[in-house]
């Protein structure tokens, strides 16, 4: 699979007449899901995402929990996509599965529902148990998903449920996983073919690099003429760009080392985005924030021209990103921004269609944005003091917007007095909470 090709072209998936598609095994099945998702939605296709196992709630879509169909018929006509799913009683960041009547009630509403119908505790290998994988009635096809990475490393630390992979195959958990046996295993009507009754297909994920997709080939050599299979590196590079190289004029000094809540404004940012699977990069002109930014292990550019405006920011970070397929850039004066919003926009721009997602609380528009590669170019022809706004007005009816509903998190602080403002209204809303719950509210970073 080509970067250029689609993960649907490349499984000879035919999107308009498939009504629900089943993902099991391992090696990355939600990512796959959530790609043909989006290739569904440029096709112009209603979807709906569901397990019949447990799936981790996604943020940045649509969510319906414990959700009758009229409900989930309701929440399509405001959004081409949802997710929903039972509450998971031992889980709260979960969904659990539903059953073969609601899968049925689904595909009449939507054009395609995309299932999760497997568990494999993120390993890139699996071996079903007696109960696995949850398959009730009809599938159009079953993807079967594996990571080639498993290769090279023993069953024990690479496969769920190893003994039964082993067993399966003639081995020992402590033996090591050779492209045969990611063949077998992905061919055996045990292993991940198990309970399938309609189509099948292979997905060898995580082909990254010379080598990964040398191993992927001779996989592919073994299961020709067996199965109908392909190969992608559905990971994608996102850099984060922390921009922290502003004169701060009508702060009087530098306001990213103002404290807020006891802590320099800048940090509570880079505590934030720590916590997500992504590459950072921090542009600053600041030699303690370069430092403080760099015993983090963080990548830091020096902006010796921020009188040149935020634009040369923007392009010091996508020049020295090489590789990248999408960056968001996240200003560090946006002390009361969520942890949890910039997980869901990381989803909003996986399933955006036009590769472009951004930030809103109803008419204010604000930031953090995020661009896909193809915007390169027009982001390295910004000037002066102007951020990506102006692209995001150009493409106003491509944008993948998501909706928070604090307005407080888009504030970026100017000034002492706004500083000294929000922070006052923060103060009362804890006493308020406290009065209510007898906690004080904590951020969660």
């Amino acid at each position: 699979m080509s970067s250029m090709e689609k993960l649907s072209e490349a499984l000879d998936l035919d999107m308009t007449s498939c009504r629900r598609i089943g993902l099991v095994g391992g090696g990355g099945k939600t990512t796959a899901l959530f790609r043909l998702a989006r290739e569904a939605l440029e096709a112009g296709l209603r979807v709906i995402i569901t397990t019949t196992t447990h799936m981790k709630m996604e943020r940045g879509i649509p969510l319906l929990v414990d959700a009758q169909p009229e409900a989930v018929a309701e929440a399509l006509t405001q959004s081409p996509i949802v997710m929903t799913g039972c509450r998971d009683p031992k889980n709260p960041e979960k969904i659990s599965g539903v059953s073969e009547e609601m899968l049925q009630a689904y595909e009449k509403l939507a054009n395609l529902v995309l299932v999760e119908a497997d568990g494999a505790k993120r390993l890139p290998l699996k071996a079903p148990a007696g109960w696995e994988p949850v398959l009730p009635g009809r599938f159009d096809v079953v993807i079967g998903v594996a990571g080639v990475d498993a290769v090279g490393k023993p069953f024990a630390d690479t496969c769920f449920r190893p003994e039964l992979a082993a067993g399966l195959l003639g081995k020992n958990v402590s033996d090591v996983v050779v492209p045969a046996d990611l063949a077998e295993l992905l061919c055996h009507a045990g292993g991940a073919k198990k309970s399938v009754t309609g189509s099948y297909r292979i997905l060898l994920n995580k082909a990254d690099g010379e080598k990964a997709i040398a191993c992927a080939r001779e996989v592919l050599a073994r299961i020709a003429g067996r199965e109908k299979a392909a190969v992608a590196s559905l990971k994608e590079k996102m850099v984060v760009v922390l921009l922290a190289a502003g004169n701060s004029t009508r702060f009087h000094g530098n306001k990213l080392l103002y404290p807020v809540d006891g802590i320099p404004m800048y940090l509570h940012t880079l505590e934030m985005v720590r916590k997500l699977p992504v590459e950072i990069l921090a542009v600053t002109q600041y030699e303690e924030i370069q430092q403080e930014m760099e015993s983090y292990g963080i990548h830091v550019i020096r902006n010796d021209a921020p009188e040149e405006g935020i634009s040369h920011s923007i392009h010091l970070g996508i020049r020295n990103s090489e590789g990248a397929d999408a960056w968001m850039f996240v200003v560090c004066d946006q002390p009361y921004l969520r942890a949890e919003t910039l997980e869901a926009l990381l989803t909003c721009w996986a399933l955006s269609p036009s590769r472009l997602a951004a930030v809103r609380c109803g008419d204010r528009e604000g930031n953090p944005n995020v661009f896909g590669r193809r915007y390169r170019e027009e982001l390295l022809a910004l000037s002066g003091d102007r951020g990506g706004r102006g692209i995001l007005k150009r493409h106003a009816g491509q944008v993948s917007w998501l909706e928070v509903s604090d307005e407080k998190e888009l504030t970026d602080l100017d000034t002492r007095e706004q500083e000294k403002a929000m922070r006052e209204k923060s103060e009362t809303e804890g006493k308020k909470e406290v009065e209510n719950t007898g906690k004080w509210p904590g951020k969660k970073f």
